[in-house]
């Protein structure tokens, strides 16, 4: 349809990225259309002194620049929002046939929010994608460059990027030096899949080729970096292009590559990869620093030697070494010499399985750590309630009977399980009778009753809705739901909710997902939804992570039309023939969504696998206590644990140590 001309911009107003097609008329998958609109829509800010550009829902592609072929998007005025509906609503994509980065920022105050940015990784050769040969061309999803200060990237998705998610790359002297690099660029709630290098890389790179005689000496400029917050940072798959052909070719990149001043919090980095980097594999997390004083300066010197850099919450799973000539990725790095002026804090490393015949003894003592908790969990299971039903309770309730609402607590396994990945005492609140007796059966604590029944004062830490709110009558009821748990919960809400999300496009196949056409899900919330609901309740601070990703058609729980209802998977004796169709787009079974209550949030969600592979539900970690020290976590308590044991075995006269041995033997 066609829009209107755009009306003169002033310094406060936001614009609308349609009104800049040419002849009015917006075309997303016209990749040259839709550049060249960005291209006027930010000549139009630089006009009006900056403001808000807004980009609507739709993949919106984009190709590289006529005069700058290096970059298909530059934002060059200061003081430029650039907006998407949402990150899986607005996507910019790099269109096929064309290698640059996505988005380049060159101007100070610059914010980019709530969108995705897809790469060309997909657009590649086969034998770059198979690691046989390396790329023509890193090229980056953002590449933050000269320096632009104030730099604020949040609620962005990232994925399919040949080089650097984001690179914070930063040229020093030669014949054009860049500006003073101490600068802000933060970074929050910002997730990286399927990277080519670095998932995050800050660095200096000091052109040691083309010397600038009057300028400043290049080993000082080498120890200067950026000043970087990193807040919520997932990565998912770096370092996919090794190549890891041979031994000498083997390749292993860095999910955050923290050179400069930096400070991160909540870092979660899966599957870190192995691989002949120096002498490690990539890295989960490193800290550099490569610049001696007074000279050893490189192409590749990097700045501020890490100083008063700061790492906490983090949490690394890493790949197996295929054989013993490459060493595995390892967790997290930093030179000896950083050591006074880094602070590492509340963190946990996982060995994936697989490898050579000792990697799997972590696993063993995490299985060995996980049943000693069951058998405390047994210990310390709470007992049922004597009233029956909530209404009952409900008057003598008061805050620190119980640390959870479970909403729908069902026949109790909720309960279970999030007081154990969760942590608390929990209450189950369900209103079916017959799922009630079940659970108090089991000596699960659950009592009958609606959750719109929960009064409006707060009486617990947090609610959990675990496949509760499809099932409430509309939409409107989710929004009064969570409404309850805004006003009983003090610190945050879990939900899992199935994805609702790709219902339309599956239809348009001649598929439907089992859990769209089960009768008792009557309330299709979209992510949408969810985050309209939370901005209504003055809730501005939501995570959402995606669940069980699904590449084809052939699932179980992917179904042609006409199944009948609640036939939970695909049986081809009984339904009809199903095509096979690979997805053009993300399919998710399920989202895990995180409403935090609190103004600054507490606890953060990690999954022990790869939540695109499996269904499994997230365990919760902890940042801080009310008084500055740690909370104990289930990292932590094993690590203690682990070392007071192998402190008291060493005290034990040998003889002693031995006959212990032996019994632990016999008992596992």
């Amino acid at each position: 349809m066609s829009r209107t001309a755009p009306a003169a911009v002033s310094s406060t107003a936001t614009i609308d990225l349609r009104d800049f097609f040419p002849n009015g008329d917006p075309q997303p998958s016209d990749a040259a259309a839709t550049t060249e609109a960005l291209r006027r829509a930010d000549k139009a800010l630089a006009k009006a002194g900056g403001g808000t550009l807004e980009i609507p829902p739709g993949r919106w592609l984009v190709e590289a620049l006529p005069r700058d072929p290096s970059a298909a998007v530059i934002l060059r005025t200061p003081g430029t929002t650039m907006r998407g509906a949402g990150i899986l609503a607005t996507i910019l994509a790099l269109a096929e046939g064309h290698d640059c980065h996505v988005l380049v920022i060159v101007a100070p105050g610059i914010t980019v929010e709530r969108l995705t940015i897809v790469g060309g990784l997909q657009h590649q050769p086969p034998e770059v994608l198979a690691g046989e040969a390396v790329p023509a061309r890193r090229s980056h999803g953002i590449s933050v460059r000269e320096c632009p200060a104030f730099t604020l990237i949040r609620d962005v998705l990232i994925e399919d990027v040949v080089g650097y998610g984001i690179g914070s790359i930063i040229v020093r002297g030669g014949p054009k030096p860049e500006a003073d690099p101490f600068v802000h660029v933060r970074m929050h709630n910002v997730t990286l899949r399927r990277i080519g290098d670095d998932g995050i890389d800050f660095k200096i790179d000091v052109d040691i080729d083309h010397p600038d005689p009057d300028g400043p000496d290049p080993a000082r400029l080498g120890r200067l970096g950026p000043r970087g917050f990193l807040k919520n940072i997932a990565v998912v798959d770096h370092s996919v292009l090794g190549p890891n052909g041979t031994a000498d070719r083997v390749r292993g990149e860095n999910g955050v590559d923290a050179r400069g001043q930096l400070h991160l919090q909540n870092i979660e980095v899966l599957r870190v990869r192995p691989g002949g980097w120096g002498k490690h594999g990539g890295a989960g997390i490193t800290f550099r620093d490569e610049t001696g004083p007074g000279g050893g300066v490189s192409s590749a010197s990097h700045g501020r030697g890490g100083q008063w850099s700061t790492l906490q919450n983090y949490h690394l799973t890493r790949c197996p070494k295929p054989d013993y000539r490459n060493s595995a990725g390892a967790g997290v790095i930093a030179p000896p010499v950083l050591a006074p002026a880094l602070h590492i804090s509340n963190g946990t490393e996982v060995l994936l399985p697989g490898g050579p015949r000792f990697a799997p003894l972590l696993t063993r003592a995490s299985r060995a750590n996980d049943r000693v908790g069951e058998i405390v969990r047994r210990i310390r299971r709470p007992s049922v309630p004597e009233a029956a039903t909530f209404a009952e309770m409900e008057p003598t309730l008061s805050k620190g009977d119980y640390t959870f609402f479970d909403f729908g607590g069902g026949f109790g396994a909720s309960i279970a399980h999030y007081q154990s990945a969760f942590g608390g005492r929990g209450l189950g609140i369900e209103i079916e009778p017959d799922k009630v007796v079940a659970a108090r059966a089991k000596g699960r604590p659950v009592v009958q009753g609606s959750l719109f029944e929960v009064p409006n004062r707060k009486l617990v830490r947090y609610v959990t809705a675990d496949n509760v709110l499809e099932h409430l009558a509309s939409i409107a009821e989710v929004e009064d739901a969570l409404r309850v748990a805004r006003g009983v919960a003090d610190e945050f809400i879990y939900v899992r909710h199935p994805s609702f999300e790709d219902e339309d496009y599956l239809r348009s196949l001649g598929l439907s997902g089992t859990w769209v056409h089960r009768s008792g899900h009557r309330a299709h919330v979209r992510l949408s939804d969810y985050t309209a609901m939370a901005t209504r309740l003055g809730i501005d601070r939501l995570e959402i992570h995606p669940v069980g990703l699904m590449t084809d058609s052939t699932d179980p729980e992917i179904v042609p039309l006409g199944t009948p209802k609640n036939d939970l998977t695909y049986d081809p004796a009984r339904h009809a023939s199903r095509p096979v169709i690979e997805f053009d787009r993300e399919v998710f079974y399920a989202f895990d969504i995180l409403f935090h209550l609190t103004r600054r949030p507490s606890v953060r969600l990690v999954y022990e696998g790869d939540p695109f592979l499996d269904r499994k539900r997230p365990i919760l970690v902890r940042e801080v206590g009310p008084m500055g020290w740690p909370r104990p976590t289930i990292a932590s308590t094993t690590r203690r644990t682990r070392t007071l044991a192998g402190a008291a075995g060493d005290a034990l006269p040998p003889s002693a140590r031995q006959t212990l041995v032996r019994v632990v033997r016999k008992v596992r």
